[in-house]
């Protein structure tokens, strides 16, 4: 049970760690949930100083789905046994493309952040918004189909 599949069951020349892949995900999801948190409270801020109560409430909305997600991460496979031995090639390779597609999806935050630095709170604000509340959904969708995939590892009892 060690979590490891060498480079000749994947094709690739350096082993690939399922149980690296998971702290290395939800330490990025923990870290990009922590800077949004930050951006997100000044914009908070902002509105509410500015006396702009819909943006304020588009703001607060996006929070919920950061601390959901961050939530998500931490309950995610607490404490729970794996093992690989039986999966199949294909459950295996599903799990390394979704881990992929969830760190591009993760290494896109600054991004999207500097993006949304909600200066002016214009009409371009709400595309940033936009942009940023349909990346929080797909976020959670990579993690949701990674811990589906996941609950097939897991040893009961």
């Amino acid at each position: 049970m060690t979590g490891q599949m060498t480079g000749q069951d994947q094709g690739r020349r350096e082993p690939y760690s399922f149980f690296e892949s998971e702290s290395l995900i939800k330490e990025k999801i923990g870290a990009c949930g922590a800077e949004m948190s930050r951006t997100i409270d000044a914009c908070m801020e902002k509105a509410r100083s500015e006396g702009r109560e819909k943006f304020l409430s588009e703001v607060v909305t996006l929070r919920g789905k950061i601390e959901r997600i961050q939530g998500e991460a931490a309950r995610e496979g607490a404490g729970a046994r794996y093992k690989i031995e039986h999966l199949s090639e294909a459950d295996k390779n599903a799990i390394r493309e979704t881990d992929e597609k969830l760190l591009s999806a993760l290494g896109e935050c600054a991004g999207l952040l500097d993006a949304f630095a909600c200066s002016g709170m214009s009409m371009d604000s709400v595309d940033r918004y936009s942009a940023l509340n349909a990346h929080l959904e797909e976020l959670r969708r990579l993690f949701q189909e990674r811990a589906l995939l996941f609950k097939k590892l897991q040893v009961f009892g």
